[in-house]
């Protein structure tokens, strides 16, 4: 279960963990927090699916729910991670009751944590370790093929000049795929995209290839359709326990079809270098990646996929533990690896694709909304007619 905490007064997402024995801020996080003072750490974590994790550093905060404040020590963990709060803290906070003292109180609406919840995911945790593990899957069921149009003449384009100021950023981006297998260096290509990066919310860049220059125009779009958002509600419909599972770069856990991969190299800096695994970016990634999804969740009425986005709805808890389970044995044969800090499960609401979504049905998420909401109205014929064609 999921729930917001402020932190220094900055509202966080926490996972409810009672088995957690100390508070875990991932980077971004903490980044996002600021103002935030740590020192070096050289404690050794153990998680629920037995591997080690080292902390990047040691500190306090102020944790505050509702009239709840506590000064909480927090570790900081890599990017990725997720967002823990321990058991002791969560008492602290007013988190934390028993199942007797909740269905005494649940008229009251006071959040409380099942055991189910946090019992079921390390569960997984240990039946399906690979899943839980950093780095990226390898799905090899099926390979992604990118074929090209008849008469398709090569083009290769130049590296674009780097920034220096933001040099460290490329390289890093570079070296990180590199030592993840998505790409290999090349000594010649007759096909090259140049790259630029992209710095996220979080702080972390994102390696972009512009395949426009070339390669898409050449590409025969993979006919295989995104799901319709009428044919997704309705097998949410009914549903009461939600979970929505996140898979880790999911396209560059897709790997490449030999031939596929002469044709995704890129330019930069540094020389060529050829992808090894599906690129964002390329037209046919996105219906090849919703073909794999397909594949992977036929014959599971309660589960449902867009693109990365995996949503698994059942009518209870006790079914829900059991369509959990099926899903990962899915995705565990697929190969794919999960980012379980993106994850929520056991949720009675979700939020998706602009809806919330609960026992009730759904209806159009409120803060979509908001924009329309605090729309001044309109005074004169200009800014009428402008909304209207807006």
């Amino acid at each position: 279960m999921e729930m917001a905490v402020r932190v220094n007064d900055v509202r966080v997402q926490f996972y409810l963990d009672t088995g957690a024995e100390v508070n875990i801020i991932n980077k971004e996080t903490f980044e996002n927090i600021g103002a935030l003072t740590v020192q070096n750490c050289e404690k050794v974590a153990c998680m629920y699916n037995g591997q080690t994790a080292t902390f990047l550093g040691k500190g306090k905060a102020t944790f505050k729910h509702r009239n709840h404040l506590s000064t909480e020590v927090f570790y900081v963990a890599p990017r990725g991670s997720l967002n823990l709060l321990s058991y002791a803290t969560m008492q602290r906070l007013g988190l934390y009751m028993t199942e007797s003292e909740a269905s005494q109180k649940v008229l009251t609406k006071q959040p409380w944590v099942l055991h189910v919840k946090t019992e079921t995911v390390a569960l997984l945790g240990r039946e399906f370790p690979d899943i839980f593990q950093e780095g990226l899957g390898k799905c090899e069921v099926t390979k992604a093929p990118l074929n090209l149009k008849e008469g398709a003449i090569p083009v290769y384009r130049h590296a674009r000049p780097v920034p220096y100021a933001s040099l460290p950023v490329v390289e890093q981006e570079l070296d990180r795929i590199l030592n993840l297998g998505v790409i290999k260096p090349v000594k010649h290509a007759e096909r090259a995209a140049p790259v630029m990066i992209v710095k996220k919310r979080d702080g972390s860049a994102r390696l972009c290839v512009d395949y426009s220059t070339g390669l898409n125009e050449d590409l025969q779009l993979h006919q295989h359709p995104l799901p319709v958002p009428e044919d997704i509600f309705a097998t949410l419909n009914g549903g009461q326990v939600f979970s929505q599972i996140d898979l880790s770069d999911a396209y560059l856990q897709v790997v490449l079809n030999d031939q596929s991969k002469q044709l995704c190299n890129i330019n930069t800096h540094r020389g060529v270098y050829a992808y090894q695994r599906l690129p964002f970016g390329t037209k046919s990634a996105p219906g090849i990646l919703q073909e794999i999804m397909n594949k992977m969740l036929a014959g599971l009425p309660f589960a449902t996929a867009y693109l990365d986005d995996i949503i698994v709805v059942s009518r209870n808890q006790e079914d829900h533990t059991r369509h959990l389970h099926a899903v990962f044995e899915r995705i565990n044969d697929y190969g794919f690896r999960v980012c379980l800090g993106k994850c929520s499960f056991y949720q009675t609401s979700i939020q998706y694709l602009g809806f919330v979504v609960d026992k009730d049905g759904r209806r159009p998420d409120p803060q979509k909304l908001r924009a329309v909401a605090k729309m001044p109205a309109p005074n004169n014929v200009s800014t009428l007619l402008f909304l209207w064609i807006g």
